[in-house]
């Protein structure tokens, strides 16, 4: 948490978390998108006898704690909007904390389980733990004048299954409540509509193809 790693920058803390990996006892690597960012990768091998199974989740979070964000997000004076991890009771309050971070930190820790159980395995274990995971582009959420760089979409997760991951079978360990058999997907649609152009919220009075 106290690593800011906002879509678009999330470099330093993916580095870190590939020092965690290693610390695990996962061979691991640094997957570099750009100078700024970029994938953390942990293997361990099991027999090649059975499927390979990829552990997923994200770093990238909305805010950076930077003072530009007020503009898009309002006062930045909580807990949870600040690059510092806090803790109160049982919950550890800071920006990333509960989504994403904590499935990131929770893929760690299943794999070190893992190891220290000693658990033969047949099929390859990889832990991916990737850049540009929250979905929005680089206008819904921020900071138009960044470009590609905060674009998100899950992009990190599309670098990696290009560059040399390719599991069988994956769990995403995205913050949530329940367990879901399928990750969210997107669908995109494009809608051409003939009529007057306008505010679409507003019942005025030209003639609006939205309302009809």
């Amino acid at each position: 948490v106290n690593t800011p790693s906002p879509t678009g920058y999330e470099g330093p803390l993916a580095k870190l978390t590939v020092d965690e990996m290693r610390k695990c006892g996962l061979q691991a690597e640094y997957q570099m998108m750009n100078s700024d960012r970029g994938n953390a990768i942990g293997r361990l091998s099991g027999t090649g006898e059975g499927p390979e199974l990829l552990l997923y989740s994200h770093l990238d979070h909305y805010v950076s704690g930077a003072e530009d964000d007020s503009l898009v997000f309002g006062s930045l004076d909580l807990p949870d909007l600040k690059p510092e991890a806090t803790q109160a009771g049982r919950i550890v309050h800071g920006i990333g904390a509960g989504n994403p971070k904590a499935g990131s930190a929770v893929s760690l820790h299943a794999a070190e389980s893992i190891i220290k159980a000693g658990i033969p395995l047949l099929g390859n274990f990889t832990g991916g733990i990737v850049s540009a995971g929250i979905h929005r582009t680089k206008v819904i959420g921020g900071k138009p004048y960044l470009e590609k760089r905060h674009e998100g979409m899950g992009i990190g997760c599309e670098y990696m299954l290009a560059n040399g991951v390719n599991p069988d079978f994956a769990v995403s360990s995205k913050v949530g409540y329940a367990v879901c058999w399928e990750e969210p997907g997107m669908l995109w649609v494009k809608l051409s509509l003939k009529g007057g152009v306008g505010y679409v919220a507003r019942r005025g009075t030209f003639k609006s193809a939205i309302m009809d």
